[in-house]
């Protein structure tokens, strides 16, 4: 088996990887149903989007024969967990599980992090693989809780600066979201529409609440139940729950202006009282794991 680096010829491969055994023929079902990896324009714009953040797509090659893809990244910025790089992906084709594909992919992220200066990796566990990390030396540290909320319009708005491509909040942490690291998400999102699935550019805004910054991205994310926005809130490191409150209102009141009808987030649990007092329901939680790849 042979590890590299992932390029543009690997792209179509990639996609017969994650989505093995499915055929969907709608463009947007599919990126809905596996995300980036359900389609080969949307995976390479995603790949070229990964290598500008410092990010790295590894897969493993049998027989010339794509058999496995992981993706790591850095995440140095202000964080609620400390610095870390994050694995954003690891998966094995269905037909060849078993024969040790995701460990080597896992080991090779892992020496890359070691390489970037790191002494932990992080990753959030899809379902079904839980045993998988546990296995390979990652326990949960923290958890998080994927929450949604029927938008609508709120007294009183705090003061907004709207925010564009170039506007990535540097001094702030990413309270809630779902795509890491923070980064990453931001630069992704402002670049969907080139991939061609009709999605619009995000809205985002710096938003003062008392003597906290916040900064604020919603983003529309195919629905069945009509339109919807995931939000992204970035934060102080040191902020509380009343503030972190005030600023999600913000947030239902813009999706409400928007035409969104309901708005997700995946937070941290810490703030739970602030989404739950402001109308969100949980929806699942979810584990953050942990590996310590170089003495504390």
């Amino acid at each position: 088996m042979i590890l590299r680096e992932a390029d543009e010829g690997d792209v179509g491969d990639i996609v017969a990887v994650y989505t093995y055994g499915e055929r969907i023929d709608d463009r947007l079902e599919r990126v809905r149903r596996f995300g980036w990896w359900g389609d080969e324009e949307a995976l390479a714009w995603y790949l070229k989007s990964l290598k500008r953040t410092g990010g790295i797509s590894i897969v493993a090659v049998e027989e010339e024969k794509v058999v496995g893809e992981a993706e790591i990244a850095p995440d140095s910025g202000p964080s609620l967990v400390g610095e870390h790089a994050f694995l954003l992906s690891l998966w094995t084709h269905p037909k060849y599980l078993g024969r040790g594909v995701g460990k080597a992919l896992l080991d090779r992220c892992l020496e890359i992090a070691k390489e970037w200066g790191f002494r932990v990796v992080d990753t959030i566990p899809i379902p079904g693989s839980e045993r998988f990390f546990s296995a390979t030396g990652f326990s949960k540290v923290a958890r998080q809780v994927v929450a949604e909320a029927s938008s609508r319009p709120t007294p009183g708005l705090a003061g907004l600066v709207s925010l564009g491509p170039g506007d990535f909040p540097e001094n702030l942490c990413l309270l809630a979201g779902h795509v890491r690291p923070g980064r990453l998400s931001w630069e992704l999102l402002w670049g969907q529409a080139e991939v061609g699935l009709g999605l619009p550019s995000p809205k985002a805004f710096r938003v003062r609440v008392g003597s906290w910054n916040f900064a604020l991205l919603l983003y529309s994310i195919p629905s069945r139940d009509g339109p919807k926005a995931a939000a992204l809130l970035w934060g102080e490191p040191r902020v509380g729950v009343g503030q972190v409150f005030d600023a999600v209102e913000v947030s239902l009141r813009i999706a409400s202006e928007a035409g969104f009808k309901r708005v997700r987030a995946q937070l941290w649990e810490k703030f739970l009282p602030s989404f739950s007092a402001a109308g969100f329901d949980e929806v699942e939680k979810v584990p953050w794991v942990r590996k310590q790849i170089r003495p504390r």
